[in-house]
């Protein structure tokens, strides 16, 4: 019942989309623009309509600590590497569910890389974070990646289909083909599938439309990170995506705003 609840603070009440924030990139790649004033970021992007942010957690216990919370929610994430390791796509376990939810938080993340030679330890960490979740009562997003994912339907369906047999309630992906080619993986799986935003490209009228193609097609909902912190106006950005993911505005009246306003004003 308790994961019930939680995980109606994650998605919008009236779409059951969910658009979140992830801000957990300062362990894997250090100081970036937009999460050295994360405090600044989770404010503007609250207020233009982010449902929940994905964060460390150092960072979430300083956010609560300046009184950053509201109507939105905060997921833990649990996986961590560096950019400076030899070998950084293997992601360990650096906090435990137990601690999360002293923080309160309505959710949980790990991070998982499959098909490289940790992905044995990475599925079992996957395991042991999942049974902890169901005992708490407590939501699991796990971003799933592999090599190649990006482009291959068949690689990210197998993604999709691990998260839910691990037992997620949301899983994130990384895809830039054809979305309409993991619709029925979607469907058929019944799990919670996100669509990542992936790196910065200061193209916002394809962002859009790539987030409004992601519902039609059976998305429930995107997780932008650096598209948002790192944009010139956030609360502004993501005013225009929460709009689209809860139908309260159509795509064509946002792509004619971002065409008023110029591309460069994001």
């Amino acid at each position: 019942m308790s994961k019930k609840i939680r995980m109606g603070r994650l998605f919008n009440y009236n779409s059951d989309k969910t658009f979140l924030l992830p801000i957990d990139h300062g362990i894997t790649l250090g100081p970036i623009k937009g999460i050295n004033s994360y405090c600044d970021t989770v404010k503007l992007a609250a207020s233009g309509g982010v449902d929940a942010v994905i964060a460390h957690k150092g960072t979430i216990k300083k956010l609560i600590e300046e009184n950053i919370y509201g109507s939105y929610s905060y997921i833990m994430h649990l996986s961590a590497s560096t950019a400076l390791a030899p070998y950084s796509e293997k992601k360990v376990l650096v906090t435990q569910v137990e601690e999360a939810l002293t923080y309160g938080v309505d959710g949980i993340s790990i991070h998982v890389n499959l098909g490289g030679e940790d992905e044995a330890q990475m599925l079992k960490d996957f395991g042991y974070v999942s049974n902890e979740c169901e005992k708490w009562g407590i939501p699991l997003l796990a971003m799933m990646y592999a090599k190649g994912a990006e482009n291959d339907p068949n690689t990210t369906s197998h993604l999709i289909k691990v998260a839910q047999e691990m037992g997620a309630d949301i899983v994130k992906i990384s895809y830039n083909g054809d979305l309409a080619n993991l619709e029925d993986c979607i469907s058929n799986t019944g799990i919670h599938t996100v669509l990542a935003g992936g790196n910065y490209s200061n193209n916002v009228k394809e962002l859009l439309t790539r987030i409004d193609q992601a519902i039609t097609y059976g998305f429930s909902g995107v997780a932008i990170g650096r598209n948002i912190f790192q944009s010139n106006h956030i609360q502004q950005l993501a005013k225009m995506i929460s709009s689209i993911l809860n139908s309260e505005e159509t795509l064509e009246a946002c792509l004619k705003k971002v065409e008023e306003l110029g591309n460069d004003y994001f």
